[in-house]
């Protein structure tokens, strides 16, 4: 159980002192050990929230001290532990880097599968035609600018009888 007091005394250079508690006479003695703040030193007048044990001599003294506005220590055997934000950036920095590397990974697999692709399309096709809005055989050049329009560009218009060749009448006759 937690108890609110002030402190009543301390003494500076032996690290100790006593705490009242709020609403009674009886006084706890604390360590400068005990407080969770290391960072502030106590001093007589401070309000504190504390824990109260008994130390190895039976005697009653106060623990897990915390000024005021302090995070509340976890309790002991409730399961609950407190993490330093430097840890907490640490597991941050980790999950921000697993996700750009497989972010990575995944661009460099599309990337593949694309070039997977174009690769089964002769070069000369690819750098000699392009998709340029035509879908009719009086549109074409020759009967390799219609077979490229019919396997690679949308909404032709040039295979009649769908049997795979294209202008068959103007430029891929047989």
């Amino acid at each position: 159980m937690r108890f609110q007091g002030r402190i009543t005394s301390w003494d500076e250079a032996r690290g100790f002192g006593f705490i009242t508690w709020n609403g009674g006479s009886d006084k706890v003695f604390v360590h400068i050990s005990a407080f969770t703040d290391r960072r502030r030193r106590p001093s007589v007048g401070d309000i504190v929230s504390y824990e109260v044990v008994k130390n190895a001599q039976g005697r009653h003294q106060a623990e897990k001290v915390a000024f005021p506005g302090q995070a509340m220590p976890a309790r002991s055997g409730g399961g609950g532990h407190k993490t330093s934000p430097l840890l907490q950036l640490a597991v941050v920095g980790l999950l921000v880097a697993i996700g750009v590397g497989l972010a990575l990974r995944y661009q460099a697999r599309s990337a593949s599968r694309a070039q997977d692709a174009f690769a089964s399309i002769p070069a000369e096709r690819l750098s000699r035609y392009h998709c340029e809005g035509k879908t009719r055989c009086s549109e074409m050049r020759s009967c390799a600018e219609a077979e490229f329009y019919l396997q690679n560009c949308p909404n032709t218009e040039m295979d009649g009888d769908r049997d795979g060749i294209p202008c068959e009448s103007q430029w891929c006759g047989q």
